[in-house]
């Protein structure tokens, strides 16, 4: 009699074999079934954008990210809703209000979403809101008037520090001496994109960051992953769309 080229498994060999086959098989059904629901949104933000046709989008004036005074808002992040509306196939409607209220709007199911170039820190504070991804770093930098005047470092450098700035703590740290009188200072505190636009020189001297990002409900998180698929498509355009709204 030829013998088994297999010999019969012994139960703990068919248990230990039964256990293996259940743990590759238990990913391929919740692909297959559970996964396609995630991610989910509880109040169905996604399904209701594109049910409507329209999204809601609460916009807080804050040029250039957003320019909300007459007319149609315009602005980068404008740009940004308007290509991620028509990659939806849905139309905007605009709800101008104070950054607090744009996003409170959000909280409360009045918007979709919220725009005005907030950052990750101002949207966390608020507890009212849900940042997406950082889809931009903003770096803020000292700069000098030209090349010959850069300081080596800011130690008892007096900078300007524009009024949309709140760098002046960050200054101090470097032994700078932050002033509000753009005649007392030759150095300046700006965004780094702004630097070349402004005829200025940089010195290497970054005081800051700010990540920007836009607003949406907390817990939607099949709207979050659109719009973050989005964003991250769009990376890339956001230095163009800052050169023209300068």
């Amino acid at each position: 009699m030829t013998p088994d080229r297999f010999p019969p498994a012994t139960m703990p060999q068919l248990r230990r074999r039964a256990f293996v086959v259940a743990s590759l098989a238990a990913p391929l059904l919740l692909w297959g079934g559970g996964a396609r629901a995630f991610p989910r949104d509880p109040d169905r933000t996604l399904a209701s954008v594109r049910g409507a046709g329209r999204m809601v989008v609460a916009a807080s004036d804050n040029p250039p990210w957003v320019v909300t005074g007459g007319g149609d808002p315009s602005g980068v992040e404008v740009t940004l809703v308007q290509r991620f509306a028509q990659m939806l196939a849905v139309g905007v409607d605009w709800l101008r209000l104070p950054a607090f209220e744009a996003l409170q709007a959000v909280e409360q199911g009045k918007a979709n979403l919220a725009i005005g170039g907030f950052s990750r820190a101002s949207v966390t504070a608020q507890k009212v809101a849900a940042p997406t991804y950082t889809y931009f770093t903003e770096r803020l930098v000292v700069a000098a008037p030209d090349a010959r005047s850069v300081p080596a470092d800011l130690d008892g450098q007096p900078v300007y520090v524009p009024p949309d700035l709140v760098v002046e703590q960050a200054i101090r740290d470097r032994g700078g001496l932050p002033v509000h009188d753009p005649d007392s200072a030759t150095l300046i505190a700006l965004p780094h994109w702004r630097v070349a636009a402004a005829g200025m020189a940089p010195t290497g001297i970054e005081v800051a960051r700010r990540e920007h990002v836009l607003a949406l409900r907390r817990g939607e998180n099949a709207w979050l992953f659109e719009l973050e698929q989005f964003l991250r498509g769009q990376e890339a355009a956001v230095p163009d769309l800052l050169e023209g709204a300068r």
